[in-house]
């Protein structure tokens, strides 16, 4: 019984611990990997317009011979 509570209060122990890590980290202005950064918002026609171009420029293929062998390299280990 007591080697359970001891256990119970290194988990909580550990939990208090990664919470104040994880406040340290957001009030310090660090970016967590789930916070992406936003593009920037379309303001007029040009914008629009510059976007569309850099998309219509994006080939593909080349993506996709990137991804394939991302996939094969990942795939060896």
């Amino acid at each position: 019984m007591k080697k359970e509570q001891g256990n119970t209060g290194l988990m909580v122990l550990i939990i208090i611990l990664v919470v104040l890590a994880f406040w340290w980290f957001v009030k310090n202005g660090y970016k967590l990997p789930w916070q992406t950064a936003e593009a920037p918002a379309i303001q007029n026609t040009a914008d629009l317009d510059a976007t569309t171009k850099d998309l219509d420029g994006t080939d593909l293929n080349e993506m996709d011979i990137d991804l394939n062998e991302l996939n094969s390299d990942s795939s060896s280990f």
